[in-house]
């Protein structure tokens, strides 16, 4: 995204973000505009639909990342104390 946080920036073919100054967003309880021209409404809540439905299937997925990786810090543990616990020193006097 561009540096200057007030410039409209391009998405996709037939959408423009164009954020709203903070002020606006609470004075008027709008969020940022995206220009769908060419689009019916239905279209417009279908793209919604499938965006939150994407955002929620990737929090899902980094969730479960997380804690598979907790896992894994847990098991790389174990592991090194069973390493330990195994190993086995013969002496041998020739």
């Amino acid at each position: 995204m561009s540096e200057n946080q007030n410039e409209s920036v391009c998405l996709k073919t037939g959408f423009v973000y164009q954020p709203i100054a903070s002020e606006e967003v609470g004075s008027l309880g709008v969020g940022p505009l995206i220009d769908a021209r060419g689009m019916s409404d239905e279209q417009i809540f279908d793209w919604m639909d499938k965006k939150l439905v994407a955002a929620k299937r990737l929090r899902d997925l980094l969730s479960t990342k997380a804690a598979i990786e907790e896992q894994l810090i847990h098991l790389n543990s174990e592991i090194e104390h069973a390493t330990l616990l195994s190993r086995i020193e013969v002496y041998r006097k020739d």
